[in-house]
């Protein structure tokens, strides 16, 4: 039985050409292997390159040391260098790695898997793979630059966002439809005047209170539509960025207030709307989606 093993080793490798036909350079690649010396004692061992096929021993050879000492037990790693001259014709040309303990080279030896260098035809470069980890990696940012812009060229107008919000909400405010009116406005939250409300909850009971029904209406709380105010108009005059709707209105103390409540900055929009003669503020935050504030 062999005191060295071999048991592992790459089944083929890849020797690109040159990038320049006009001064071409012999084409190079390398295997990595593990010898191990499976006895109990330290003992010598060479290492060498068998050639099968078309192989050439002289594109062969060890790195480093071809003799070596192992100490009991120990791995040591052996690597083979292939360097194809300029005119070798392209294909597959095999080889193997042996190692012979030297106080026995005729019966005690051992060789490790086949390994097939890949050399391309002549005059077909091929990117080695730290290049094509560069040219993957540029796909990948390529596709990612592509999907912000079009993310960008086909998201909606967030202005044009508020103003359906707005519809939405005049609809369900005129139809006292109190769980949508709550789940579209989103704390820190501002209706009409009084404290900022903070929670789902607070938000609630306000809108209760400010859609009390009048005669003939239906009675306080009811989330159903009311028959009655099916044909209110409702119409949006502007919107705008908060910034350049403080920048066409007088100033105003009980806006800034309000705007301060909500935590609005100059970016957040404002929508005008009109209901039957009533003007409308409604604040909604930067993409025009959630409801920060409503004020007659």
């Amino acid at each position: 039985m062999p005191t060295f093993e071999i048991p592992d080793g790459p089944t083929s490798i890849e020797a690109p050409r040159s990038g320049d036909p006009k001064n071409p350079r012999p084409a190079e690649a390398s295997a990595v292997y593990s010898v191990t010396n499976t006895s109990s004692d330290s003992l010598d061992g060479r290492l060498s390159v068998v050639v099968s096929g078309s192989s050439k021993a002289e594109w062969f050879k060890i790195d480093g040391d071809r003799e070596r000492t192992f100490g009991a037990g120990e791995t040591q790693t052996a690597t083979i260098k292939a360097s194809f001259p300029p005119d070798a014709a392209g294909g597959d040309y095999p080889f193997r790695l042996r190692v012979i303990a030297v106080n026995d080279p005729d019966n005690d030896h051992a060789e490790g898997p086949m390994t097939t260098a890949k050399l391309a035809a002549a005059g077909v470069v091929v990117i080695k793979k730290s290049w094509l980890w560069l040219w993957i990696l540029l796909g990948v940012l390529t596709v990612i630059v592509i999907g912000v812009v079009l993310y960008f060229v086909l998201a909606k107008d967030p202005l044009e966002t508020a103003q359906k919000r707005a519809g939405v909400w005049a609809k369900a405010s005129a139809a006292r439809k109190i769980d949508d009116l709550t789940e579209m406005s989103a704390p820190p939250f501002f209706l009409n005047d009084g404290a900022v409300l903070l929670t789902p909850a607070d938000i609630k009971n306000k809108y209760r209170l400010n859609l009390k029904p009048g005669p003939g209406e239906l009675p306080p709380g009811t989330d159903t539509a009311d028959p009655g105010e099916k044909d209110v108009e409702f119409g949006t005059i502007a919107a705008l960025s908060l910034g350049d709707y403080r920048k066409a209105v007088p100033a105003n103390a009980e806006l800034d207030r309000a705007v301060n409540a909500m935590g609005l900055g100059d970016d957040d929009i404002v929508v005008i709307a009109d209901t039957q003669g009533v003007k409308t503020l409604l604040f909604f935050r930067r993409k025009g989606v959630k409801l920060a504030g409503v004020v007659d």
